[in-house]
């Protein structure tokens, strides 16, 4: 979903007046469904695998039960490790996109941010579908990859049911810009250069 805020953050207006990006338009947070996917992911993960590989534990871990234990360890683990991941993101704080009259700012409101003029910027929209499981469908997306000129790559991406309105307006008042259809798993592998950059 995006969600529009009413104004633009003092650190994306300075660079913008620093880089003559014109007039303030609009800002929108972005990304916000991958953001708590990681999250959501990794609270049933680490519950889970560390709760059962406990139980196992403590109601006899004999036998072929070690194999048990191996997979919910496995899985506690990785719910251990996106919690890290999670509480980074909750560090850094939300992902906007300010658009500017030349130009846009990308800001992670407590870490980094990346700013460029329309025409020095590279935009390819990728349009792709996200797997459903066995009782949804999958979900439409859109993700943008921009490349900066100083060679910093940025990846973006919304659900459609998510108004991705913003991302695509920007990618298509960059001053080269592609639209390309792709199946998940190309999709994934053109969004991971930009991804987690900010």
């Amino acid at each position: 979903m995006v969600m529009a805020y009413d104004r633009v953050t003092e650190r994306a207006d300075q660079m913008a007046r620093e880089s003559g990006l014109g007039a303030w338009e609009r800002s929108s947070r972005v990304n916000r469904r991958r953001e708590a996917k990681v999250l959501w992911n990794a609270i049933p993960m680490t519950v889970v695998g560390v709760g059962g590989l406990v139980l196992c534990v403590v109601f006899g871990g004999r036998g072929p039960m070690w194999i048990l234990m191996a997979l919910l360890a496995l899985i506690g683990v990785i719910g251990i490790g996106l919690c890290f991941a999670a509480y980074r993101l909750l560090r850094a704080g939300r992902l906007l996109l300010h658009r500017f009259e030349h130009g846009f700012v990308i800001e992670r409101q407590h870490s980094g941010m990346v700013g460029a003029t329309y025409e020095n910027t590279r935009a390819e929209i990728i349009e792709f579908s996200e797997p459903g499981d066995s009782t949804s469908n999958p979900t439409p997306h859109i993700a943008v990859v921009f490349r900066f000129s100083e060679g910093t790559v940025l990846s973006v991406e919304e659900p459609e049911y998510g108004t991705p309105d913003a991302l695509i307006d920007v990618a298509e008042r960059c001053a080269t810009n592609e639209r390309s259809s792709q199946t998940y798993l190309d999709a994934q592998r053109a969004i991971a250069e930009g991804r987690g950059q900010l």
